[in-house]
């Protein structure tokens, strides 16, 4: 997911940085799209990038990366994970991303 995620943010940046208008294009050119950690942003501004802040998609998408960094620092031991759940919502997830990518990413505004 945070591959998709990171390859959606990039189609982001280059589809606001080749915008005409500078209102649009100043911010992002902050950023490198061809860094491979996109200049160090977090998961949360990355998210931001091609999720609507605060949508179900991106609420779901921050819990599953706090529960993915509770596991991987061993911080999590009594909750229990509906793997059948997550994988849903990570289908669900990817699916926001690919109609994202198929219209703002792709050049249509």
């Amino acid at each position: 997911m945070e591959t998709d995620i990171d390859d959606a943010g990039r189609d982001a940046i280059r589809h606001e940085q080749a915008r005409e208008d500078w209102r649009y294009r100043r911010a992002r050119h902050l950023y490198n799209p061809d860094d491979r950690r996109l200049l160090g942003l977090s998961f949360e501004i990355r998210l931001a990038l091609v999720l609507e802040k605060g949508s179900s998609e991106w609420k779901r998408a921050m819990q599953l990366y706090s529960v993915r960094n509770q596991i991987a620092r061993g911080n999590i031991f009594s909750e229990r994970i509906d793997v059948s759940s997550e994988i849903e919502d990570f289908f669900r997830i990817r699916s926001s991303l690919a109609r994202w990518r198929a219209t703002k990413g792709r050049g249509v505004d």
